[in-house]
């Protein structure tokens, strides 16, 4: 007698592997409003789902990733469980950035159910979804795993108000739509007009686009003030929970500044700063103005003073750049902390020459801009 797919659900709960795992609750929910019948089914994505649909459908498809020699593959997972049905599963191996766009699928290929579970950084979700539905049948389901990401929230918000689509609901963090017999747009055509989600939004305020960030030379700014912060960071930095301070949270963490006043043909940039973990700030730099000055570890407060020429624009762009930061749930492993802390900022201020604090900065030697150097810390901090 065949198991039935609930008691391999329950049996698989609590197992894992690389990728993470569904939770098996959310897949027999998922499962009780799936269509009945002779399915054909997609994923992407490899894992406890596989293995429900391998006993669910006909034929599965799935595209994943091969990492059967890495350590808790997931393939592996699947492939050696006593109830997967291999006679049924279809694998395609390789990054679906590339294996979706590639395959040859046939005009018989429409699918009764796809899920969405790949790579998850952003475009990645929304081109599987533009390669794939298409291939969806009236009255399939769509399944977007892991909507509480930003990214793959938003697109899971534009299609559940999208026409073609009417939502089931989200089961934890998975959501659920079901392809109507109404028409989309066309997929030779523009027509976003015609889309919900900008029809009844249009159009969006260009405020936050167009932020003041004029600087006062000569005035220290305290970037624990919040106000501050939000004036003048434009990515990866944030107010430390620790200290009164900001804090980096990336590889790049970028200020803008926006200075008026004409004084001179240099500003002295001054940084007020100290590292929160000395590995991160390995091979650590400042860009500034076509600078490139090397942020060295400090465990206490520091002072670092970058000359540049004033730029004619006014637009001072400062990036911290820590190349060697690593997520700090791999420190901190009761955290789920996805943020690279690298160093923290307690104020900033734009000398003017002659203002008594212009000097030579510390370390400092010039760059073309993101190449040369900088690139090789980037590539460096990918490995």
């Amino acid at each position: 007698m065949e198991t039935s797919v609930k008691d391999i659900l329950t049996r698989l709960s609590g197992v894992a592997h690389r990728g993470g795992a569904f939770n098996s609750d959310v897949l027999m929910a998922i499962a009780e409003v799936l269509p009945s019948g002779d399915l054909k089914t997609l994923e992407t994505g490899c894992g406890k789902s596989t293995i429900m649909f391998s006993n669910l459908a006909l034929k599965h498809y799935v595209f994943a990733y091969d990492d059967r020699q890495s350590e808790g593959s997931s393939v592996l997972m699947v492939q050696n469980d006593k109830e997967f049905r291999q006679d049924r599963t279809i694998f395609v191996y390789g990054p679906t950035q590339q294996t979706l766009r590639s395959f040859l699928f046939t005009d018989d290929d429409m699918f009764d159910v796809i899920l969405i579970d790949g790579p998850h950084g952003y475009p990645f979700p929304d081109l599987e979804y533009a390669l794939l539905y298409d291939k969806l049948k009236v009255d399939g389901i769509l399944i977007i795993d892991d909507v509480h990401i930003p990214s793959i929230g938003k697109m899971y918000d534009v299609l559940r108000e999208d026409r073609m689509y009417e939502e089931i609901g989200v089961f934890s963090t998975t959501g659920l739509l079901r392809r109507t017999a109404i028409e989309g747009v066309p997929n030779d055509g523009d027509h976003w007009y015609e889309q919900s989600y900008n029809y009844s939004r249009f159009p969006l305020a260009m405020d936050k686009y167009h932020t003041d960030r004029t600087v006062a030379l000569n005035r220290q700014i305290n970037l624990a003030d919040p106000a501050s912060l939000e004036k003048y960071a434009i990515k990866s930095i944030e107010r430390s929970p620790k200290e009164a301070a900001a804090q980096t949270t990336d590889i790049g963490a970028t200020l803008e500044f926006n200075v008026t006043e004409s004084a001179g043909k240099h500003f002295t940039l001054e940084i007020q700063y100290k590292s929160i973990y000395e590995d991160a700030c390995r091979d650590a730099v400042v860009l500034v103005g076509g600078v490139t000055t090397p942020l060295p570890y400090s465990s206490g407060w520091s002072k670092l003073e970058i000359m540049i020429e004033r730029p004619a624009s006014g637009r001072v762009i400062v990036t911290f750049v820590h190349p060697s930061a690593i997520p700090e749930h791999d420190r901190e492993t009761k955290r789920y902390e996805f943020r690279r802390l690298g160093s923290l900022l307690r104020s900033i201020a734009i000398r003017s020459e002659g203002s008594g604090h212009d000097s030579q900065s510390q370390s400092r030697w010039k760059s073309g801009g993101m190449s040369g150097l900088i690139a090789k810390l980037f590539r460096k901090a990918r490995h």
